[in-house]
């Protein structure tokens, strides 16, 4: 072999290169059934968040709290007039995946 040649090895992050996430977790918790608490997030100026209460369907307010984020989407709006800073309902949203 030449030193001019590469040599590809699978090692470290190459590794995963084809590892499904999605595919290994449904098949890790196959007939678990699985829910996580859910945290609102402040909205423009706002200062406090949402968690879940000690009783089901109540929620406490604190100004801070540490938490993973397990998913993260952008959502995009769409408002047929300009926005006004109010509360006018948007006219379209849409995920991306």
């Amino acid at each position: 072999m030449s030193k001019n040649e590469l040599i590809s090895k699978n090692n470290g992050f190459m590794a995963l290169e084809g590892f499904n996430l999605a595919d290994a977790l449904s098949e890790e918790l196959a007939g678990m059934d699985v829910t996580f608490d859910r945290v609102t997030i402040p909205a423009a100026g706002g200062m406090v968040f949402e968690v879940p209460g000690e009783m089901p369907g109540e929620t406490d307010t604190v100004k801070e709290f540490t938490g993973v984020i397990l998913y993260h989407h952008p959502l995009f709006t769409y408002y047929r007039e300009r926005f006004s800073g109010g509360s006018n309902p948007r006219t379209a949203a849409a995920m991306m995946a």
